[in-house]
C-alpha cells in the first residue's frame, strides 16, 4: 500500500510537470507567432515608408529559437558605418537598426540604406547564453518588396560565438 501511494504521488508529480511543460510550449508558440506577425507589420511599414524608396531598401533579419540566448546582429554598411544595438542610426541616414531582442526566442532587424549597390558585412554574435551552453541555430533572412529569402542558417556555440556573412545588395534588389 505504501509503495502504491508513493507511486501515485510520483505520477501526480509527473503529471504536474508535464502540464507545466505543455503550458510553457504553448506560450513559446504564441510568442513565436507574435514575433512573426510583428515582422510582417515591420516589413509592410518599411516597404511603404515614404522616407525610403522600397526599390532600394530591404530588411536583414536574424531569428533564433533558443530561449535563454542573446544573439547580436552587427551590420557594416557599404560605406563602412557600423550599426548595432548601441549605434542604431547615423545622422539622418535611411539605414537603421530596428529591433534588438535580448532573450530568445528572438529577432534582430536592420533596414538597409537607399544606395543601389554595395556589400553589407553581417556579423552574428552569441552575446550571452545565460548558462545554457548548447548550440543556437540562427536563421538569417532578407525581406524586400518581393518577399522573404533565406540567406543562411548559422550555428553558434560557446566555442564558436561569431559568424560573418556578406550580403551583396544587388543580389536582393529586383
Amino acid at each position: 500500500i505504501k509503495q502504491k501511494a508513493q507511486s501515485l504521488e510520483v505520477n501526480k508529480d509527473l503529471a504536474k510537470k508535464m502540464q507545466a511543460m505543455q503550458g510553457a510550449m504553448k506560450e513559446l508558440l504564441e510568442q513565436k507567432k507574435e514575433m512573426q506577425n510583428q515582422i510582417v507589420k515591420m516589413q509592410k511599414t518599411v516597404v511603404n515608408s515614404k522616407k525610403s524608396p522600397s526599390a532600394n531598401t530591404f530588411l536583414i533579419i536574424a531569428r533564433w529559437e533558443k530561449e535563454k540566448h542573446d544573439i547580436d546582429l552587427e551590420i557594416k554598411s557599404p560605406g563602412g558605418i557600423l550599426y548595432n544595438f548601441k549605434n542604431k542610426t547615423n545622422n539622418g541616414e535611411v539605414a537603421a537598426f530596428l529591433v534588438d531582442s535580448t532573450k530568445g526566442p528572438g529577432v534582430e532587424m536592420f533596414k538597409t540604406g537607399d544606395e543601389k549597390s554595395g556589400t553589407y558585412e553581417v556579423k552574428l554574435k552569441l552575446y550571452n547564453t545565460r548558462g545554457d551552453n548548447t548550440t543556437s541555430k540562427v536563421e538569417l533572412n532578407v525581406i524586400n518588396a518581393q518577399g522573404e529569402k533565406q540567406v543562411e542558417q548559422v550555428i553558434l556555440t560557446p566555442e564558436k560565438r561569431e559568424k560573418v556573412i556578406y550580403i551583396n545588395k544587388k543580389d536582393y534588389l529586383k
